[in-house]
């Protein structure tokens, strides 16, 4: 068994028992950010979290509802990945960068007429 489908086997079993906000981070058939989606691509790309994900006795189930544990109202996007990263992988952190399309291509250029990416770094948005 692969950790994507150790993850899958989990939240099948487990998802009749989470409440309603662990089923709204899982997103579920619905739009938009899908943590168990990311959780399984994260194992596709680095093996070092797929063994973490093997190797993890709690299941995803338990993960999702740690997640929500102590939410007031929301939870970012990213905050959500990062504590789920975190509850396979102790100490691992989440980076995101964004970029910015101005319909050139993502290439914008400054005032000294050099071509750069603009980019930005999401990590300050938890500040807030």
């Amino acid at each position: 068994m692969t950790a994507f489908e150790k993850l899958d086997k989990e939240y099948k079993e487990g998802k009749g028992k989470l409440n309603r906000y662990a089923l709204a981070i899982s997103n579920e058939g619905g739009e938009g950010f899908n943590i168990l989606t990311a959780l399984k691509q994260l194992c596709e790309d680095n093996d070092e979290f797929a063994q973490a994900v093997m190797q993890q006795d709690k299941t995803v189930c338990d993960c999702l509802s740690e997640i929500v544990k102590d939410a007031k109202q929301s939870l970012s996007d990213l905050l959500t990945l990062k504590k789920a990263v975190q509850f396979y992988f102790p100490g691992a952190d989440v980076k995101l960068t964004m970029s910015l399309d101005l319909g050139d291509g993502g290439v914008s250029s400054k005032s000294d007429n050099k071509s750069k990416s603009v980019k930005f770094d999401l990590d300050g948005l938890l500040d807030f």
